[in-house]
């Protein structure tokens, strides 16, 4: 089990709750919330170039979140993509977390795009989904 700390969730409940917002007034870009010992916080938009991928940005992005946590003490990536639920794929916020070179815990919460007419809302709340398993080198 991985310890679940204080400091850790409410970087990823302030991450989460920035993505919805982007989320409500537009598209979400990428970003990277740390959080260095003594509570000061940094927020840094990540931008592929416009001939990446999503594969490549999001690669692009979790580098940006590892090399912030070894640096900062705790760093949060938020994105937007696909998530299947009920047999459908239902879009959400995808939250992933950690502290210095721990483990990546991934949070997600699901939510209803923005219409013409409404602005994005949550859909249930906050999920823990756990950790990001690596596949060893043979």
């Amino acid at each position: 089990m991985h310890e679940l700390t204080d400091e850790l969730m409410t970087v990823v409940v302030l991450t989460a709750d920035h993505a919805l917002d982007c989320a409500r007034h537009g598209v979400l870009v990428p970003f990277v919330l740390s959080e260095s010992p003594l509570g000061g916080r940094r927020l840094q938009r990540v931008l592929a170039p416009s001939s990446a991928g999503p594969a490549e940005e999001l690669r692009r992005a979790r580098r940006v979140a590892h090399e912030s946590a070894l640096r900062e003490g705790i760093a949060a990536l938020a994105y937007a993509s696909l998530m299947p639920a009920d047999g459908t794929d239902a879009d959400a916020i995808y939250v992933e977390a950690c502290e210095l070179d721990g483990p990546v815990l991934v949070f997600a919460q699901r939510y209803r795009p923005r219409t013409r007419l409404r602005a994005a809302r949550p859909v249930g709340n906050l999920a823990f989904l756990g950790p990001i398993v690596r596949a060893r080198a043979a």
